[in-house]
């Protein structure tokens, strides 16, 4: 078993077990939460998790500090953002289940779900919030590294009500510049700088370290962020069910696209803003749109380009082999290129 397989059944053992043991903690919890929320938090990524050990072992982290408890409080900490997330988008799947709001609908009615889920989602904050501190470690590093870790959620949050805010604009009123920026706080910083930054700050990393880090964490979210609202246009041209509301204001390959097609072109792709599902003539239109603008090309040569990035700062990293490895891995996964993967994890990320 490989340091990444090894790490993240541990994780998953965690987050598994977490519902039975905090509802013995704690007497008194609904049994309408009782029963939905072992469901929500099972599956997804976990990537964030992951990302937090990783960085606390390669800086050289002290082992059963109760790092697998702060692990868990990230994750805990996510789970809270997707329901307000899932409330917003009116999202009825999550993980493809049922989405918190939608699985407490049923027994108290639609309003009254939605309502229960945001109380839901303000105990997985609590909860999330004490678990990080049970890392036992200096209490300026504790500091430093938590107040890092709010500092991203705010961001997040920003980010969040910007795209709100702009729900009215399509592709036709984004630019770039505000695509990656809007990337940097939803994805960058939460996904990504959060977790690696405050794992290697309980661990005592130096500034010049966290830097490195930050910079790793833009890369990759921004790319990673580019192939999944790629994704998001693929889904909804191939998929007879209905996902999330599609959203093209903030979306770089939308925004490609949007500039490369003629104007029956840009006006089919507004068109299509808010759908959660096309009929077959239109999802095939939109596929050979997507082709015939080079978008999904553009996309591919925009991620090779981060991966090359991120294999160069993995490089300068001062962080140890093992872990260094284990990164370089998980980016080439994270971004779907096996090539620079498998040239990257044998030579230049081992350097």
């Amino acid at each position: 078993m490989n340091l990444i397989d090894n790490i993240t059944a541990g994780i998953n053992r965690k987050i598994d077990g977490f519902p039975g043991e905090f509802f013995t903690d704690h007497n008194g919890a609904p049994e309408a939460l009782q029963s939905v929320l072992p469901g929500f938090l099972a599956g997804g990524k976990r990537i964030r998790p992951l990302l937090f050990l990783l960085s606390y072992y390669g800086y050289g982290g002290e082992p059963d500090c109760g790092e697998d408890e702060a692990a868990l409080g990230i994750e805990l900490l996510h789970n809270f953002a997707l329901i307000h997330d899932d409330l917003i988008d009116e999202s009825d799947l999550r993980r493809d289940r049922p989405s918190l709001h939608h699985s407490l609908a049923v027994p108290a009615g639609k309003e009254a779900g939605r309502y229960l889920a945001i109380v839901a989602g303000d105990i997985l904050f609590a909860e999330g919030v004490r678990r990080f501190h049970l890392l036992r470690i200096d209490q300026k590093r504790m500091k430093e590294a938590f107040s890092f870790l709010m500092k991203v959620a705010v961001q997040t949050g920003f980010g969040q009500f910007r795209e709100a805010a702009h729900a009215s604009v399509t592709c036709s009123g984004g630019d770039y510049n505000g695509i990656l920026s809007l990337y940097d706080q939803k994805t960058g910083r939460y996904t990504f700088c959060g977790p690696l930054v405050s794992g290697a700050v309980s661990a005592g990393a130096g500034s010049g370290e966290i830097v490195l880090l930050e910079e790793l964490g833009i890369v990759l979210g921004r790319a990673y962020q580019a192939l999944d609202d790629l994704d998001d246009l693929l889904t909804l041209s191939m998929s007879s069910s209905e996902g999330e509301a599609l959203r093209t204001a903030f979306s770089m390959p939308a925004r490609h696209c949007c500039e490369q097609a003629d104007q029956p072109g840009r006006e089919f792709l507004m068109s299509l803003e808010g759908k959660k599902r096309l009929s077959a003539k239109n999802a095939t239109k939109l596929a050979e749109l997507l082709s015939s603008t080079g978008t999904v090309e553009f996309i591919r040569d925009y991620v090779k380009l981060a991966c090359e990035k991120s294999g160069g700062i993995l490089k300068r990293l001062e962080i140890s082999a093992e872990e260094r490895a284990a990164l370089c891995a998980l980016a080439g996964k994270v971004l779907r290129n096996r090539e620079w993967l498998k040239e990257n994890t044998k030579s230049r990320c081992q350097d």
